[in-house]
């Protein structure tokens, strides 16, 4: 099965107040206590020179058969890893121990925001990429998702020499902490109607690609 590799090193990111804020469980501007904006402003001056976002993939021209059951029908899968480094977790955590939790909440919560940017910067590239070869790309898929076992994360791994500083756990977790693992599936129709994944009856994503039932909203 061929394999095709590429690494990311130079991603580009600006993470915005509003994010972290949404982040935090804040909605809105109006539901923001007093403060709390100049608070998140200043920890993302002192956090963005810690954030230090990488990323790689691994294009099959087909699925593997370990792992990745799940996906069988697709015509082909990217395996992808996405990481910000220990830097900001580090600084997270040593608010928390000492009486700066509050500081480590939100700085806990601009790591969150920059590893999703740097997982949809990776995904856009991915899209990208492969357009260039005639394929389309289903949106991001990751382990721990409906369906999906965390031990898959062990088979993704296998694809890749260069793991971006990212380790596993015994129980499959990534360290550093901001780090994100996912795979899209490729298709030269653009038709991932074959490949079912997950319970369609009880899932919430009403324009999710992989549905196999109809919608239904809940109450």
């Amino acid at each position: 099965m061929k394999e095709v590799f590429f690494v990311l090193d130079t991603i580009p990111l600006q993470v915005s107040p509003e994010d972290v804020l949404k982040q935090l469980g804040y909605p809105d501007k109006m539901s923001v206590p007093p403060g709390t904006h100049k608070k998140v402003d200043d920890e993302i001056g002192e956090t963005q020179s810690l954030i230090e976002p990488k990323g790689a993939y691994c294009r099959l021209d087909g699925v593997p058969e370990k792992g990745f059951e799940l996906f069988s029908a697709a015509e082909g899968i990217v395996l992808a890893l996405a990481t910000i480094g220990p830097k900001v977790e580090r600084r997270a955590g040593k608010f928390v121990r000492t009486d700066r939790a509050a500081t480590g909440v939100i700085a806990d919560a601009i790591g969150t925001v920059a590893v999703e940017q740097t997982a949809d910067f990776l995904e856009r590239k991915i899209h990208e990429d492969c357009a260039n070869f005639g394929w389309k790309v289903s949106r991001r898929y990751a382990p721990g998702y409906c369906g999906w076992a965390m031990e898959a994360q062990k088979e993704i791994f296998s694809h890749f020499s260069d793991t971006l500083g990212i380790k596993l756990t015994n129980s499959c977790l990534m360290i550093p902490e901001k780090s994100l693992s996912f795979v899209c599936l490729l298709s030269r129709e653009g038709d991932f109607s074959k490949v079912k994944v997950g319970n369609c009856k009880r899932c919430r994503q009403k324009d999710c690609p992989y549905r196999s039932e109809p919608y239904k909203p809940r109450n």
